[in-house]
């Protein structure tokens, strides 16, 4: 063999070796340096995302919260303004009797007072009322418009008020569940 050919194929055989090198050279940056980098950028990118995403929901919230306070200031202030002052629960037979003359005011005619078990509280206690009798309905519900007016201390938890459509000119019946707030002992908010 010539030494021009041996000469040929060692130049050959380094050159390939010289590329495989170059290849692996190349695969071993790629996959030890730059793939690494490249999923911690792409990672990086996600969490940049989710972190703009969170920032704004969190300006989302403290605008909500900040409206919020501002409802709240404004509820506390109309409340001061028409504080109400709870009586004591010896006070029960008047606000029965009070009840009663605005029934008859209305011209509705009771049937029934009945009181229910009163539910005691740290700061009031509520003492529900069962009020049933005969009225028309104009009359009903103008007893539950003074009652709002005329009662800042009762609530209203339900009411049924029926008639009799065959017979349109004859009073229906009523019934009004109420609850009285009553002062607690414990609760100082007594006159």
């Amino acid at each position: 063999m010539r030494l021009s050919t041996v000469k040929k194929r060692i130049h050959w055989r380094i050159d390939a070796a010289g590329v495989v090198f170059c290849i692996a050279a190349s695969a071993g940056v790629y996959f030890g340096g730059m793939s690494p980098l490249m999923h911690q950028h792409a990672a990086l990118e996600q969490q940049q995302g989710d972190l703009a995403d969170q920032q704004r929901r969190a300006s989302q919230l403290a605008s909500s919260v900040a409206s919020l306070k501002k409802e709240l200031q404004s509820v506390r202030r109309r409340l001061a303004k028409t504080k109400i002052t709870l009586r004591p629960i010896k006070h029960l037979n008047r606000q029965i009797v009070s009840l009663t003359e605005l029934v008859n005011k209305c011209g509705l005619k009771t049937n029934r007072i009945q009181l229910g078990k009163i539910h005691k509280g740290s700061k009031y206690n509520i003492v529900p009322i069962d009020l049933a009798g005969v009225g028309k309905f104009k009359t009903s519900a103008l007893f539950l418009h003074r009652l709002s007016e005329g009662f800042p201390d009762t609530g209203i938890s339900g009411f049924e008020i029926s008639g009799d459509p065959q017979h349109p000119g004859t009073p229906g019946t009523f019934r009004f569940q109420l609850f009285w707030y009553a002062a607690s002992p414990a609760g100082g908010n007594q006159k």
